[in-house]
């Protein structure tokens, strides 16, 4: 699924095309709790820059703890570390629909 995406050079997905793979692999680009729970594989209601990391790793991803702490900061609401679902859900309507 991912090579159709990569070139034959490129080796990593950015976070547009990973976003753009999760909610066209998963229907309907509306169901952020869905997408939400691919990140929060315990189920405990948040991701953190651990789950962010394990992402990453599991696609092959090389990001350092810096880019995976913007990543969080940019969507954490309360400066709690923790990316909610609410939090997720505005983060990503904003992402896919402007």
């Amino acid at each position: 699924m991912f090579e159709t995406v990569l070139s034959s050079t490129r080796k990593s997905l950015t976070l547009d095309e990973f976003v753009d793979i999760l909610t066209k692999r998963n229907g309907d680009p509306h169901d952020l709790n869905h997408v939400f729970s691919l990140f929060d594989t315990d189920e405990k209601g948040y991701i953190t820059v651990a789950d962010l990391k394990q992402i990453a790793h599991n696609l092959g991803e090389l990001m350092s703890m810096g880019e995976l702490e913007e990543m969080v900061n940019i969507a954490d609401s309360n400066g709690d570390g923790r990316v909610t679902k609410e939090d997720f859900n505005k983060i990503m309507r904003q992402k896919l629909w402007g």
